[in-house]
């Protein structure tokens, strides 16, 4: 899930007296990024975790939700790098689609979604629909980043993330990082589970960096989701 549910989880341990992340390197400072697409941004989440543990680049916010987008632009406002894009998802193709939107927003998707994650979440449940415009990120990369840019793709989409990358495929070559939200079982009707993603990216040369523990089952502790942080070979 997004970054709100994390958090709550992270919490809740250290209320008890654990700390169940440790400390770690962030990626997008270590391998020196200088541009970031936040694609699924919601309100900001990612954005924001990033600017705390000491990101200074460039950043370039996705989010197709009208309520997310405004809190978007509102909260970007001070932050002369935070670039939001028009209100716009990204996918494989361009054109249009219908979002199912959730009781949290954050779980939103393309996608229907499994029993498994609504009888683990019941916030999750879909409440409306809308129809929101889809654009490919090979078709808006070039108007941010110059030859000289180092740049991290971050997804974040509740299902929809191998489309995402489909509609990346020519500018593979030009990321060094990625860092994609992995479902080790299908929570979204036709979501691709975490081994697609390991055997898509390394034709791509790239490497699993470092997984961060993310969503579990709350009766049986089964971890469902987690974030896998991929870095091109030729920049470690």
């Amino acid at each position: 899930m997004k970054t709100a549910i994390k958090e709550y989880i992270k919490h809740a341990f250290l209320n008890i007296g654990f700390n169940i992340t440790p400390k770690r390197k962030n990626a997008l400072i270590e391998h020196k990024i200088d541009i970031l697409f936040d694609v699924g941004a919601n309100a900001g989440q990612y954005a924001n975790d990033s600017r705390r543990q000491g990101y200074k680049g460039k950043i370039i916010s996705f989010e197709p939700l009208p309520g997310a987008h405004k809190k978007l632009i509102k909260k970007s406002q001070k932050d002369p790098l935070w670039i939001v894009h028009e209100r716009i998802a990204l996918g494989s193709k361009r054109g249009s689609g219908i979002i199912n939107v959730s009781e949290n927003s954050y779980s939103s998707s393309f996608l229907k979604m499994t029993q498994k994650l609504l009888s683990n979440t019941p916030d999750t449940r879909y409440v409306k629909k809308i129809n929101v415009k889809i654009t490919t990120l090979d078709s808006v990369f070039n108007s941010y980043v110059k030859k000289s840019n180092k740049v991290f793709l971050k997804i974040d989409t509740q299902g929809f993330e191998s489309e995402v990358l489909k509609g990346s495929i020519k500018n593979l070559r030009n990321i060094s990082g990625i860092q994609l939200e992995l479902s080790t079982e299908p929570l979204y009707q036709k979501q691709k589970t975490y081994e697609y993603f390991l055997t898509f990216l390394k034709k791509y040369n790239f490497r699993l960096w470092s997984i961060i523990p993310g969503y579990w089952n709350t009766k049986t502790g089964q971890m469902l989701q987690f974030d896998g942080i991929f870095i091109k070979k030729s920049d470690e």
